[in-house]
């Protein structure tokens, strides 16, 4: 049932703003729509240069310059990979920019979702959403059904796509500057690192600590360049967390027919739902370093922002969400993850000492 937020309300996000001051207003932030990366030269122009300015602001020599590209593969993935002569080269599918897109304009074309943002009363249910894709067919635009009506919805949607689409980039950004991509070069003669599955000689442990690792520079990342322009508010931290979390949440499983074993020699991605929880943990320690946020305030942001997700996935694949299970893995968890840390650690001296982003543990070097 769609609930009608007064202005006046304090808004649903837990910021303790007014709504009108808060998701209320009719301009959407933090990212310009014009600057959605759909075609070539719009997405060199702004991962090259984000990918620059890291570079000068880390002090990294001229031969580790990274390369963003648009890649013309219909089917979800990226790629983070060293050329012979230094360069580095961020690779993301179009299909994964129309994907992330798609995902959340799902999300906002359904008037019960994220009712706070805009005239929800425009939007119709559809009968037939599918937020779970991994191929996008980029030779029509029929696919997109679920563009939202309301104007400053359909803004919101996009705003929360490219928000997706900059943690991606910055995780492939994590592989290389936190030394994978070199790493892997040096012992392998090849520096491919995937996020469509990998065909690398690393050893399962040591490709999963790479992964995790990526996540918290990522996130680190993430919250760290909110204190540009309006600052660390409340409003552009949750939907950060809105963004991230659900681009994850979508490929969660169910971990309680999966055994330790399995996990920790599958040569491929972890499973989603370990890298959720360890990316919330990682936001939790980099809000709580660097001071950006009290944490009390942060923590109420990041449960909203997960049950709106939650709820909002649930109406469009029609299913009934447990609250009590919503991270419930069966203490998969918490056996994966000494293994992965005693990886990291000895992989750890052999990696670049270039990390911007949240760590593994709070106890790892």
């Amino acid at each position: 049932m769609m609930v009608k937020i007064s202005h006046n309300q304090p808004c649903p996000c837990g910021s303790g703003l007014r709504h009108k001051h808060c998701h209320g207003s009719f301009a959407p932030d933090p990212y310009p729509q014009d600057l959605f990366p759909s075609d070539v030269d719009t997405f060199s122009e702004r991962y090259n240069g984000r990918a620059n300015a890291m570079i000068m602001e880390c002090g990294l020599q001229t031969k580790h310059s990274v390369v963003a590209e648009l890649w013309p593969e219909a089917y979800l993935g990226a790629s983070a990979e060293m050329q012979d002569d230094g360069t580095n080269v961020i690779k993301i599918n179009r299909g994964t920019v129309f994907l992330l897109r798609d995902l959340f304009d799902q999300m906002l074309s359904h008037p019960s979702n994220f009712p706070h943002i805009g005239w929800p009363s425009r939007e119709i249910v559809h009968r037939d959403y599918q937020p779970k894709r991994k191929l996008y067919d980029l030779t029509t635009t029929a696919q997109r059904n679920w563009q939202p009506k309301d104007p400053a919805r359909a803004k919101y949607a996009s705003d929360l796509a490219l928000a997706a689409i900059d943690h991606l980039f910055d995780h492939e950004l994590g592989h290389i500057f936190n030394g994978h991509t070199a790493l892997l070069k040096q012992v392998t003669g090849s520096s491919l690192i995937s996020e469509a599955g990998s065909t690398s000689p690393l050893s399962a442990l040591d490709y999963q600590a790479f992964e995790y690792q990526a996540d918290c520079f990522a996130i680190g990342q993430g919250l760290h360049r909110l204190r540009t322009g309006p600052g660390v508010t409340a409003k552009r931290v949750y939907d950060l967390l809105c963004a991230i979390y659900l681009q994850y949440r979508i490929w969660t499983e169910n971990l309680r027919a999966i055994s330790v074993e399995r996990v920790l020699t599958q040569k491929k991605h972890p499973p989603a739902n370990i890298r959720l929880r360890l990316i919330l943990g990682s936001s939790v320690e980099v809000m709580f370093r660097r001071k950006l946020m009290p944490m009390p305030n942060f923590g109420e942001l990041m449960v909203n922002a997960m049950l709106e997700c939650e709820e909002g996935l649930a109406r469009l694949t029609r299913t009934f969400i447990d609250p009590d299970k919503l991270m419930d893995d069966g203490g998969l968890t918490e056996q994966v993850t000494p293994a992965l840390h005693d990886t990291f650690k000895k992989l750890r001296p052999r990696l670049l000492p270039y990390s911007f982003g949240g760590r593994l543990s709070p106890d790892l070097p």
